[in-house]
């Protein structure tokens, strides 16, 4: 039991040194058309959303909500937003494609000090002085970088040199039609890629350079009962096999380190990239903070959370934390907030246990809570990026 204990002490130590003094994320990994929908934006709304890779925010953004906090106690993670946000405001849609899209912009040495490096933060601009040319005027793609594109990187280098499917791969990515996919899977990417995903995926460093935590592979494996493996290796094949791949561009940058104008996120299509060059990117701010420390320490309103998968994360051993999240988001919203949410899990139960005060009573959270689980089951089964078990929309309603 002692030594079990130390075993996951170390594997803690290890994946926060990991994902604290990293950049963790390239891109983002949680599908933001279904977010959107489930969200159901408006003028008026406003938002709080976990940065990540910092392509959703911008995603949100086109919906034209009064606002967006962007939060992440990782900076590095808040640094990119900002480049982002710097890029857009300074550069043309063609050096912000190569940038963001390809992942190389030749001169951005040149372009970042004298367009960039005046629009960040003193935390970013000396971030992006040590790792902007290493990272974007290389060889080396850019989705390439941080603790997940090293991850990236090897499953591209695997493909090509040494199951040598790249033109399968390629071809997958052109078909037209779910039948064309499963056809080019179950003859060519069936029992030479799902399985070295499979394996790679049952490797702890894998899952921490992808900020997956040692206890959230725990709860995977015994909701699940088999390997996490294994359960990435079902869920690929699902997405491979039932949902179309042609403008899935997180599988796409996945499996070529970059994008292309027709498989792209949304706001690195011209119109989009026009739309939030002209004033919407002004409605995205960047706070590198917890959920719950930014829900207090800031006199805001706020109508609508992404909360992403972060409570996986809380529930098994900081729980305390997580009931004191809530309590500071029950606190903070004006009567009703929804409220989405990912987990790896099929089905989260540690919601049900939390009680909250309201007005001086103490009541179960589970009471405040109207899920909307048949639109999320069903925007869930059209997710692109099928690493998640499970979606929530729910409603939050103080009386």
């Amino acid at each position: 039991m002692k030594d079990n204990q130390n075993s996951n002490f170390i594997a803690e130590k290890i994946f926060s040194l990991i994902h604290q003094s990293n950049l963790a994320y390239t891109t983002s990994w949680e599908d933001p058309r279904l977010d959107r929908l489930a969200l159901n934006l408006k003028e008026n709304d406003t938002i709080l959303t976990i940065t990540s890779g910092g392509c959703n925010p911008l995603d949100y953004a086109l919906d034209r909500p009064k606002h967006i906090y962007s939060v992440d106690i990782n900076p590095h993670q808040n640094a990119l937003l900002e480049l982002k946000l710097a890029a857009i405001r300074q550069l043309n849609f063609d050096s912000f494609f190569e940038l963001f899209g390809r992942g190389h912009l030749p001169n951005f040495p040149e372009l970042y000090q004298s367009k960039l490096r005046c629009l960040l933060s003193p935390w970013a601009q000396k971030y992006w002085d040590k790792q902007g040319k290493r990272f974007f005027n290389s060889r080396i793609s850019f989705y390439f970088r941080g603790s997940s594109g090293r991850v990236i990187r090897f499953v591209n280098y695997f493909t090509k040199n040494i199951i040598k499917n790249r033109t399968q791969i390629e071809q997958l990515f052109a078909a037209n039609t779910i039948n064309q996919q499963k056809e080019i899977y179950d003859k060519h990417l069936r029992h030479t890629l799902t399985p070295f995903l499979r394996q790679l995926f049952s490797n702890n460093l894998t899952l921490w350079l992808n900020c997956v935590p040692p206890q959230q592979r725990q709860q995977v494996e015994l909701d699940f009962g088999c390997s996490i493996g294994e359960v990435y290796g079902q869920w690929l094949e699902e997405m491979l096999t039932q949902v179309p791949i042609k403008d899935n561009y997180f599988w796409r940058v996945c499996l070529f380190g970059e994008y292309t104008p027709a498989c792209c996120p949304e706001y690195l299509k011209r119109d989009n990239f026009e739309a939030l060059k002209g004033g919407l990117v002004e409605r995205i701010s960047v706070h590198t903070n917890t959920v719950e420390n930014f829900v207090r320490e800031n006199d805001v309103t706020i109508s609508h959370f992404v909360l992403l998968d972060h409570m996986d994360w809380l529930s098994n051993y900081r729980y305390r934390d997580l009931e004191s999240e809530w309590q500071a988001i029950v606190e903070k919203i004006n009567k009703q907030a929804r409220i989405i949410f990912r987990s790896m899990l099929s089905e989260v139960e540690y919601l049900d246990d939390i009680n909250v005060l309201v007005k001086g009573v103490r009541q179960p959270l589970k009471n405040l809570i109207t899920y909307n689980q048949k639109l999320a089951r069903k925007l869930h089964q059209q997710d692109r990026t099928h690493i998640y078990g499970s979606f929530y929309i729910a409603d939050l309603t103080i009386a």
